[in-house]
């Protein structure tokens, strides 16, 4: 089916009603297994780590549970859309009441997940480059790293819930369910045929997301980069200690050096470790949510292909996020326990309450 506004763009319906709704599936199946291996592990939710992760996988259930609905909860007729020549394939069994639900889980959602991605990245940073202590952590830190992503995921739509600005796209190429904007879109307040959407809702909405997403990067870059500069000051120091040994070639001296350098090697690599963390889980993030920035770009806007990676990997950050998370488990379980297989150490996981190592002022990564 082509869409009204771009009549070069076909709507792949059957595709939009099987693929969006096994990776969307896949994705709060995968959120829910963090969320039992974090309850099954031993520190539980005494660690920070897995109070952000609980809140990440908790945010990415509630989106996606939204996004598997595809046309399901849209109303089952909009204003004028035959008189518009709109149409929506694949069922339609809601109401506008329905509708708004889907749209506020799944802005929600999202906008938490990113939120609590910056927020990791935030943590890392206070723990590895500044070296606080955790009750530091918890007593200064702690109230901005949750309540930057409830705020700005809860804020936004629940403003645009009360403001009744949850409308189907009649672009298709922007999505398959509900969300924020105007009925019909690309409606203006000027040329007066919006016939749903509160104007002073949705552009505030616009503009704090803006200023959200900005924050939320600039939160993440000064983070990584200040774990970086960490991890090159580390081997820097590393290497000044052994020369210093060296040059004055004392017994007592080289056997401190190699003390020194033995921990700062150890400190080295566990920077690394959360460094790669870190990276990972952003890497998993921006996979989902680059396709649906792309098909806003007028060159590729009815490219089909692109709409159909995007309904792939928009619901799917869980998935990615449980491999990164499960994969560190089995790293730092390893470094302690090195016969023990891969296999071994999931199934361990999955059964027992697992002794976990603390690395890096106090940060649990298992």
């Amino acid at each position: 089916m082509a869409d009204a506004e771009y009549p070069d763009f076909e709507w792949p319906t059957t595709y939009v009603q099987i693929v969006p709704r096994l990776s969307g599936s896949l994705s709060a199946v995968s959120s829910a297994t963090i969320i039992y291996l974090i309850f099954r592990s031993q520190t539980r939710l005494s660690s920070i780590y897995h109070q952000i992760m609980l809140c990440m996988s908790m945010f990415d259930i509630s989106a996606n549970l939204a996004r598997v609905l595809t046309t399901i909860p849209m109303p089952t007729e909009m204003p004028q859309e035959k008189e518009l020549g709109f149409e929506w394939p694949g069922g339609r069994y809601g109401n506008h009441a329905t509708c708004a639900a889907q749209g506020f889980f799944t802005l929600s959602g999202a906008v938490g997940m990113f939120a609590f991605n910056s927020t990791l990245c935030l943590y890392y940073a206070c723990a590895v480059a500044f070296q606080m202590k955790e009750k530091n952590i918890r007593k200064y830190i702690l109230p901005f790293i949750f309540g930057f992503p409830f705020v700005a995921g809860y804020g936004f739509s629940v403003d645009l819930l009360f403001a009744d600005s949850y409308n189907p796209p009649t672009n298709l190429a922007l999505g398959y369910w509900c969300k924020p904007g105007y009925y019909p879109s690309g409606c203006t307040e000027e040329d007066g045929t919006c016939l749903r959407g509160n104007f002073d809702a949705i552009n505030r909405y616009q503009k704090g997301m803006k200023l959200a997403q900005g924050f939320a990067v600039l939160i993440m870059v000064t983070s990584l980069a200040l774990v970086v500069h960490s991890r090159f000051r580390v081997s820097r120091l590393t290497k000044k200690i052994v020369k210093a040994a060296e040059e004055d070639g004392s017994v007592d001296r080289l056997l401190m050096s190699s003390r020194h350098k033995a921990r700062l090697e150890r400190l080295d690599h566990d920077t690394s470790a959360i460094l790669l963390q870190s990276l990972a889980y952003i890497a998993a993030f921006v996979v989902g949510v680059i396709w649906p920035f792309m098909s806003n770009l007028q060159k590729i806007h009815d490219n089909t292909t692109i709409f159909k990676l995007g309904l792939f990997f928009l619901p799917i950050q869980g998935f990615f996020n449980l491999i990164v998370f499960l994969s560190h488990k089995i790293h730092n379980y390893r470094r302690i326990h090195r016969e023990t297989t891969r296999w071994q150490v999931v199934k361990l996981l999955f059964s027992a309450q697992v002794q976990e190592p603390c690395f890096v002022s106090r940060i649990s990564m298992v």
